[in-house]
């Protein structure tokens, strides 16, 4: 069994499953002119429902674990929106074993008034699919991965801001 697990850009959907699945479905996609599939280097099907008792034992471990309540709304789990602490520990635990909507999360922060879109920590991925995904010229994207990038991305939003 294989299912989809990223739903990262357009053209762009993440499976997983026990690895010979996997296997034999990106043989399939092959077959039928996909442009690329290929087998991740993962450790663990994140994301797909392989993950569930997983997902309990963290919720056992996250009830001792206290979390402030932010100063913005979390994104976790689709489309939905957090802050409330306990709702943000149960969104953790529901993403291990739920697919990520990325596409809807960026094109939903666009939606409610986003200008800036900012990828923090090694590499730029998530700021590659977000042009995929947003094409809008005015829509500022950004990864900070030093000191230097965050510099740059602060002039950029400022100007955006302007």
């Amino acid at each position: 069994m294989v299912e989809p697990v990223n739903y990262n850009a357009p053209g762009q959907i993440v499976i997983a499953g026990d690895k010979a699945a996997v296997g034999r479905a990106i043989a399939a996609c092959e077959q039928r002119g996909a442009k690329r599939a290929v087998l991740l280097p993962v450790s663990v099907p994140a994301h797909s429902t392989l993950m569930r008792g997983a997902g309990e034992r963290l919720r056992e471990r996250l009830v001792a674990v206290r979390v402030v309540p932010p100063k913005i709304a979390v994104y976790a789990i689709g489309l939905e929106r957090h802050q409330d602490p306990e709702r943000i520990k149960d969104a953790v635990v529901r993403q291990l074993s739920a697919p990520v909507r990325w596409a809807d999360t960026v094109r939903d922060m666009v939606t409610k008034g986003a200008r800036v879109i900012v990828e923090c920590g090694p590499g730029k991925v998530l700021t590659a699919l977000n042009r995929r995904i947003e094409r809008n010229k005015e829509i500022v994207m950004a990864a900070l991965e030093d000191p230097p990038s965050l510099a740059q991305a602060l002039i950029t939003a400022r100007g955006a801001s302007a």
